[in-house]
């Protein structure tokens, strides 16, 4: 509650899932007495609100042409892969040209359990895998599509680094309102047409909840009364 008090609510919620597993590792080995239990189980929750920014396609568009020019080589090619295949910033990081890029599609092995699914090859999805495979600022020393110099994929702490180098840059040039890359899920989420459930099947989520409450963030159109 302090932590929601300063304004974040998420942030203290994280931190008391981390103090449970700490203690739970501490009392399954005998570093805790049992007589002192865990204390972190008690404190509640802080209530958390889903995030309800949706990037407009303006907006979308402005960042991708200044990463073009203006960001670390990968950047534009991980936008484009993360909005087109639905997925997270690791998911698409760590993807591999041998194991995931397939006649059918690009495999997108998803985390947090949400199934693996195939994004089908559109001509833009295409461009963005060939884009990153080709570019001549490529390091070419493993087998990942956005390899970093050291024969690793790019770390989420390097993308991190220069997704805020951008934003920054960003708003500098014209952006109105910042967003995060966790945002790009949630677009192309949005922005997949059919119901939840075809959403549902986009994006390996396994409740529809979940695609309600979080990722599907444009407004519903409604006819009128009358």
């Amino acid at each position: 509650s302090r932590r929601a008090e300063h304004g974040a609510p998420v942030s203290g919620n994280r931190e008391a899932s981390y103090m449970r597993s700490v203690f739970r590792w501490g009392l399954n080995r005998g570093h805790v007495p049992e007589s002192l239990g865990n204390p972190a189980v008690g404190p509640e929750r802080n209530p958390e609100k889903p995030r309800s920014r949706y990037v407009e396609d303006f907006e979308y568009q402005f960042v991708l042409d200044l990463s073009r020019t203006k960001s670390s080589w990968y950047m534009p090619h991980v936008m484009e892969v993360m909005y087109l295949c639905r997925c997270r910033q690791i998911d698409a990081l760590t993807l591999d040209r041998f194991k995931n890029i397939r006649n059918d599609g690009l495999l997108i092995e998803r985390r947090k359990g949400s199934r693996t699914n195939i994004t089908e090859w559109s001509t833009r999805l295409k461009s963005a895998v060939d884009g990153a495979l080709n570019d001549p600022r490529r390091p070419n020393l493993s087998s990942y599509i956005f390899p970093s110099s050291d024969g690793h994929h790019v770390r989420s702490s390097s993308f991190q680094t220069a997704w805020q180098r951008l934003m920054k840059l960003a708003l500098s040039s014209g952006l109105k309102q910042s967003f995060t890359s966790e945002d790009l899920k949630p677009k192309g989420m949005s922005d997949t047409a059919g119901n939840a459930a075809d959403k549902m099947a986009a994006t390996g989520h396994k409740t529809q909840s979940m695609i309600t409450r979080i990722y599907d963030r444009k407004p519903a159109i409604v006819p009128p009364v009358k």
